[in-house]
């Protein structure tokens, strides 16, 4: 038996996407979330087989609100979901393209749906298969429209009042109400490490450090960037240990 997972803030929307699953094939379990916190309690405690997600859980959210697309990147984090396919539900401005680039193994459905035409890609979806690897990536809204960058591409961030500046590999752009800590735990990799309270660096783009005067000089970008005096030591260590060769 196939197994389904629909996470869904609107009690009506949830409702009627349940009922188009039980169409598309009457052997498939359904369960419902109206958040992502429920939606990853339930994915921890069966074996999702699609998974059926609106972009936008918390509309009112201060800064905008894109937790169902990161709700599907921490999934992939996952390993047996890592090939899972999902279909992202959403009234966003134009988001199909960004999202398919985002989100491997995805489909997008614009609201107002066709009834029709999402019963046929819900039972699509439930016999895809595919062998491809996701790529873990960082999404931001640029003029309404939802985009992403990869992470490996991140050169650094660093806090702007209430938002993270982000430096990447091909742009520059600014996470509202993100802070260093939650970008951290969004990154998940031992490449990002903070070099002072609101800076995240990624090391792979360290050209040189200067210990003495606490300079990070940087490739790709004419940014230097401060190590702070109170976590000094510990990022030096961490740095010398992976990367000798920094030093000046």
């Amino acid at each position: 038996m196939k197994e389904v997972l629909i996470i869904e803030d609107q009690d009506e929307e949830r409702q009627m996407l349940e009922r188009l699953v039980g169409q598309a094939d009457r052997q498939t379990a359904v369960y419902a979330a109206a958040s992502e916190e429920r939606g990853y309690a339930v994915a921890m405690r069966h074996s999702i087989d699609l998974f059926v997600v609106d972009i936008i859980l918390h509309p009112g959210r201060e800064g905008g609100d894109l937790s169902g697309a990161f709700f599907a990147q921490n999934i992939r984090g996952v390993k047996r979901y890592c090939f899972t396919p999902i279909i992202f539900v959403t009234g966003i401005a134009d988001p199909r393209l960004n999202l398919q680039n985002i989100v491997r193994h995805c489909f997008v459905v614009r609201k107002p749906y066709d009834e029709r035409r999402l019963g046929r890609i819900l039972s699509a979806a439930l016999n895809y298969q595919s062998d491809e690897i996701e790529q873990r990536r960082v999404f931001f809204q640029n003029v309404g429209a939802l985009e992403s960058v990869p992470a490996e591409e991140i050169i650094y961030a660093d806090s702007l009042r209430r938002a993270l500046h982000v430096e990447s590999v091909h742009r520059q752009f600014d996470l509202s109400g993100k802070t260093c800590k939650a970008l951290l735990e969004e990154l998940d990799s031992e490449d990002f490490v903070r070099c002072r309270k609101g800076t995240v660096v990624n090391l792979n783009f360290i050209q040189r450090i200067d210990p003495v005067n606490r300079y990070i000089y940087l490739k790709m970008t004419r940014s230097v960037l401060e190590i702070g005096p109170v976590i000094k030591k510990g990022f030096l260590e961490e740095v010398r240990e992976k990367f000798p060769t920094l030093f000046s």
